[in-house]
């Protein structure tokens, strides 16, 4: 009787050590489009936001419980890592070219253009950028520019 007893808590001693040794990394992706066209050309940009956060099996069930029971402020869990990036399809009458660009990070904000309130004006698209460009910026093929337009509408 002893002897099952000791296995059985050697066992459980041990499945909570290797818990609490190997980690988890959860990772939640989100992803927004838009379109932009003229007459010669069309545009789709794509954002697409990952965030992840890395913990033990130990204190999985509990972030777990905290976000989807608790839930609303309290139940907030902080990433620890980020990446954000820009996917732009040029479409155009004869082909589709597809750019990546690389955005701030969600999480350490680390600089990027993060455009936003795309406009088309003047056959050129125009974005609200921020960090780096501050302001407006404009799309110059395969990436964001600071644009040099004054007056007219703002994005």
């Amino acid at each position: 009787m002893r002897l099952k007893k000791r296995i059985r808590t050697t066992i459980l001693v041990a499945a909570v050590l290797i818990a609490a040794t190997f980690k988890i990394y959860a990772i939640r992706e989100g992803t927004g489009a838009l379109a932009i066209w003229n007459p010669t050309e069309a545009y789709m940009f794509a954002q697409v936001d990952r965030r992840g956060d890395t913990s033990s099996h130990l204190l999985f069930p509990w972030i777990l419980f905290k976000e989807y029971v608790i839930g609303g402020f309290v139940g907030a869990v902080e990433p620890n890592d980020g990446r954000a990036f820009l996917v732009v399809f040029d479409v155009r009458s004869a082909s589709v070219v597809p750019n990546v660009v690389g955005l701030e990070n969600p999480v350490k904000g680390e600089p990027g253009t993060d455009p936003s309130q795309y406009a088309s004006l003047d056959g050129r698209i125009y974005a609200t950028c921020s960090r780096g460009l501050y302001g407006r910026c404009r799309w110059a093929g395969d990436h964001f520019e600071r644009s040099s337009r004054r007056g007219g509408a703002a994005p």
